[in-house]
């Protein structure tokens, strides 16, 4: 699929950024990661029927998009929360997305804003492979996990066994994922414009932690979990005491 220029973008990221990003698609190791990414997912979806488990952050928007090349019209399982839609324009950028690539899509709404989509469905069991945004960059736990049973791997127990882990976007850092937003264009919730760029790399997140008002402090924390949870773990596990 052709890039776009990355002046088209939906949402109002700052041209700086834009420009920055679009530098990154370039790179040979942006490249890399791309083709080993759509390998992953050539060969995953060669395993038994699939599903894009979708967010509607950054990253399971990418892995979406990605699977979509492949299969057009992949089951896309989203597990809306009504609450934490409010905070977002999720809605707004659902159907921004759709109305360009159109999506086999499947909504559970509930009040839980936690949960395993596939079990809370028994999706896994008519669709055994799950294509999920996960990262190693996100958390510590998660990079154990991906280390440890790699970006394809079948549950051996529990309420998923038999069925299938797929993480294509396991090694990818967060330039990645907004070099391949920039690249192609894509609708993001606008929540993420409001993301420091400058600090995210080094994650000093002098914009919160400097900040003199504790209770705003802890207000602003509990908005990134609903708003960018990849964003929320990474400052659990690596700054415990902001919290």
């Amino acid at each position: 699929m052709a890039a776009h220029k990355p002046g088209n973008m939906l949402n109002a990221m700052n041209l700086e950024y834009k420009l920055m990003f679009s530098g990154w698609a370039k790179l040979p190791k942006y490249r890399e990661k791309l083709v080993r990414s759509r390998l992953i997912i050539q060969e995953a979806l060669t395993i038994d029927k699939a599903y894009v488990a979708i967010s509607w952050g950054k990253d399971s928007t990418v892995l979406l998009h990605l699977a979509q090349q492949y299969q057009p019209d992949i089951l896309a399982a989203y597990h809306a929360h009504v609450e934490r839609d409010m905070i977002a324009n999720y809605s707004e950028t659902i159907d921004k997305y759709i109305s360009r690539f159109p999506t086999n899509l499947m909504v559970l709404e509930t009040d839980q804003a936690d949960g395993n989509i596939g079990a809370a469905l028994n999706i896994h069991k008519e669709y055994p492979v799950c294509f999920l945004g996960l990262r190693a960059e996100e958390s510590i736990n998660r990079r154990r996990s991906l280390k440890q049973y790699g970006a394809i791997h079948q549950y051996g127990s529990g309420d998923l066994a038999g069925s299938w882990r797929v993480c294509p976007l396991a090694w990818w850092g967060w330039k990645d994922i907004w070099a391949y937003i920039v690249a192609h264009d894509l609708p993001y919730l606008n929540a993420y414009d409001k993301v420091d760029f400058a600090s995210h790399e080094s994650r000093t997140t002098c914009h919160i932690s400097k900040s003199t008002n504790k209770q705003r402090q802890a207000t602003r924390l509990e908005s990134f979990k609903n708003l960018s949870p990849e964003y929320y773990n990474y400052l659990r596990n690596n700054y415990p005491e902001m919290f």
